[in-house]
């Protein structure tokens, strides 16, 4: 299993804070002597000039740094939302499709039902058509008794 990479802002805030480095040499013998010479000369000539300087920029990395996780957490949260909200948007268009189906199958449901009453509509005139034609034929084969004494 991998590790995972270190977070950047925590490795801003290890490195927020700047401190004076102690003077060193890598000569023979004599090394000790020179780092010794340097450090003294560095508290006489820069050393008052240089930490306020240092305190200074201090104080800009720890307010960058505190501002840069204020961001980070508000983009944090906007994320988290978002993904609350992208959550939401699936259901909705889940319920969008289920709406969708249930309109498609009632329109295909209205048209069966349309189909037939056209169906209905066609045999039902048939069907009087008929009728009509059997009175037709009806009337021809033979009076219709009491017919001729009503009229009388």
């Amino acid at each position: 299993m991998t590790t995972p990479p270190p977070d950047p802002l925590d490795q801003l805030r290890a490195m927020v804070t700047l401190q004076e480095q102690g003077f060193r040499s890598q000569v023979p013998l004599i090394g000790p002597l020179i780092a010794r010479f340097r450090e003294l000369w560095n508290g006489v000539a820069t050393k008052w000039y240089v930490r306020p300087l240092i305190q200074q920029q201090n104080a800009i990395n720890q307010q960058q740094v505190a501002l840069l996780s204020a961001q980070v957490a508000g983009l944090r949260d906007v994320v988290s939302r978002l993904a609350v909200d992208e959550a939401r948007l699936h259901h909705q268009a889940v319920r969008q499709q289920d709406h969708d189906e249930w309109l498609i199958d009632l329109d295909h449901e209205q048209v069966s039902l349309t189909r037939s009453q056209a169906e209905f509509a066609v045999r039902l005139i048939q069907v009087e058509r008929l009728l009509l034609e059997i009175e037709q034929r009806l009337a021809r084969l033979e009076p219709i008794p009491g017919a001729d004494s009503e009229g009388s």
